[in-house]
């Protein structure tokens, strides 16, 4: 057995406190600056501002009137940010004809235009200042945002976002209730019944799955899909639309995904889509050779979980939000 001289050891426990202490110094470094970068901003443009306990400074420039955007709720907003070492350039926003114009289309967190969707916690948004800044606001409200990296990304690079909180949404089901019934009502869409198609109006036990939304339906009647089948089918996937007309909201359809090649084992297979229950159901609920649009509640959706894209890590998906499929199923594979 080789044995180390005291020499040694000591060797090693000096250069491990050096070590140490130059990762502290170095960290302490970097705190530093990001706090004169902070300080130097907040007394040039919004002096006497005073910073919370985590180091957010919330400056609210418009007093919104409507409800308060509290812990738990769901809030839409709009955004842009900015870092603090350079104020006058946007690095990400939900606005995509700003973001197109600036040449950072494929740099914005959200793959997809439009204002943000998020539960107002600590996971919600991906900087939880804003989130912590939007508990402080009520409906149709604006604030500057100003916060260390630890609220943002985790590091030490202060931002500043400019946010306009449009909606705030106490009761999710409700609100989805509210914009399946808009969309229905705005697009004539009827059942078979030739009645206007309602929220009631969801697929029922006489279907492979309930709680779903299917029209516009052509070429039925060929075999059954069921559990065990490998279905090859093309899908478009868009956010349904918001509309709120007491706050003035108005998001139009948004795509996600257009005419997308999937095939899957239905009830066996754990990728996107097929690992959404509603995207597997709605295929069950389909026949060979049918092509159809549905609609999937959140829960049957990918409930309170954000989608990233597999390739940029982009966020595609935001908690709670309720799909519009567009699928064409062109092969069935018997799984019996």
């Amino acid at each position: 057995m080789k044995f180390f001289s005291s020499i040694q050891v000591l060797l090693f426990i000096f250069i491990s406190i050096l070590s140490t202490s130059c990762l502290k110094d170095y960290t302490e470094g970097e705190q530093s600056t990001e706090n004169q970068l902070i300080s130097n901003f907040i007394n040039a443009n919004y002096p006497g501002a005073t910073a919370t306990s985590t180091g957010l400074y919330y400056i609210e420039t418009v007093a919104g009137t409507g409800d308060t955007a509290k812990y738990g709720y769901e809030a839409i907003f709009s955004y842009t940010a900015y870092k603090v070492a350079d104020p006058t350039k946007i690095v990400d926003t939900d606005d995509q004809d700003l973001a197109d114009s600036l040449g950072i289309s494929g740099q914005t967190l959200y793959m997809i235009a439009g204002p943000a969707k998020v539960v107002v916690d600590s996971t919600g948004f991906y900087a939880a200042g804003v989130c912590e800044g939007l508990q402080k606001m009520r409906e149709g409200g604006c604030a500057v945002m100003v916060m260390p990296g630890s609220l943002v990304f985790g590091d030490f690079t202060p931002y500043i976002f400019k946010v306009t909180l449009i909606k705030v949404i106490e009761d999710s089901k409700a609100f989805e209730e509210e914009q399946i019934n808009n969309y229905f009502t705005n697009n004539s869409i009827y059942t078979s019944n030739n009645t206007l198609m309602t929220f009631a109006d969801s697929t029922d036990s006489s279907y492979n799955f309930t709680g779903l939304y299917l029209f516009d339906r052509s070429n039925e009647g060929g075999d059954s899909i069921e559990e065990g089948d490998t279905v090859s089918l093309t899908y478009s996937m868009s956010l349904i639309p918001y509309y709120d007309q007491s706050t003035g909201l108005n998001v139009p359809e948004r795509s996600i995904y257009s005419d997308v090649s999937f095939s899957f084992k239905v009830g066996y297979s754990n990728d996107f889509p097929a690992n959404s229950d509603g995207f597997a159901g709605a295929v069950e609920c389909m026949t060979d050779g049918e092509s159809a649009k549905v609609i999937i509640p959140y829960h049957w959706g990918f409930g309170s979980t954000i989608v990233f894209d597999s390739t940029s890590t982009r966020w595609i998906i935001p908690q709670n939000s309720t799909l519009l499929l567009k699928l064409n199923i062109l092969d069935r594979k018997s799984g019996s």
